[in-house]
């Protein structure tokens, strides 16, 4: 019906919403949904670090601050996929997701210092969220990869707590910066339904100044800082990547 009216994207998911059926194509709309303008919000919030997500946690965009703070998820090339997700490896394909960061990302390398209170606020959230899109097979298919994937998942899933998008203090950790402190905070983006736009602000001038040191290097090219077990991941990648 919706393709015989010519629905554009709004009127197609108030349509679904009408008939309570999920539409598989939600995601990959808001995707396409996200308007220059975003982008550029994005940038001229560094050395704040700022990115786009789903309400599932997919990562559509970001900025040169969330790059240096989270290497992994924002580099597109796909021969380092394991550093940032080490059970998607065998997959081939190089996805962006929070969530998985948070539970499938090896504790000597993760980005988060307070992973334990972060990885709980995440899946309240998506428990939350999921409430909108009961039956689809996507989130079906996301959710039971996620439990098949990390056992703490699993456990935390298994509660049913849920919790909407809010303020969050958050504790980073950098190879070159063993702390910086930030705090989160969502803002829904209108043009692009379905998504939120999330921005860290330094809490102390420590992590402030930090933050726009990395961003310096990162514009100047200076090569991404590793952790000391990068050589082993790499290893781990050689043998698990075909050819």
């Amino acid at each position: 019906m919706a393709r015989t009216l010519r629905l554009d994207t709004v009127e197609r998911q108030h349509l679904f919403r009408l008939a309570e059926v999920p539409d598989a194509a939600a995601d990959g709309a808001a995707s396409q949904l996200l308007p220059a303008e975003i982008r550029a919000v994005l940038d001229q919030l560094v050395p704040m670090p700022a990115n786009v997500v789903t309400e599932r946690f997919d990562i559509l965009a970001w900025n040169a601050a969330y790059a240096v703070l989270f290497p992994p998820p924002a580099d597109p090339v796909l021969a380092d996929p394991v550093l940032a997700y080490p059970v998607l490896a065998s997959t081939g394909r190089h996805e962006r997701n929070s969530l998985l960061y948070c539970f499938t990302q090896p504790s000597c390398c993760t980005a988060f210092e307070n992973q334990a209170e972060q990885r709980a606020a995440l899946v309240a959230q998506l428990r939350a969220a999921y409430g909108r899109h009961v039956g689809d097979p996507a989130w079906t298919g996301f959710i039971r990869r996620l439990e098949a994937a990390s056992p703490e998942f699993a456990a935390a899933w298994a509660t049913q707590d849920v919790a909407q998008p809010a303020s969050h203090a958050k504790v980073f950790r950098h190879p070159r910066y063993p702390r910086l402190a930030m705090t989160s905070t969502s803002f829904a983006v209108q043009a692009a339904p379905g998504t939120r736009l999330v921005v860290y602000t330094p809490a102390d001038q420590a992590t402030r100044r930090a933050m726009a040191a990395l961003v310096a290097e990162h514009e100047a090219g200076t090569p991404t800082p590793r952790w000391p077990c990068w050589p082993a991941h790499q290893a781990r990648a050689r043998e698990l990547v075909p050819g």
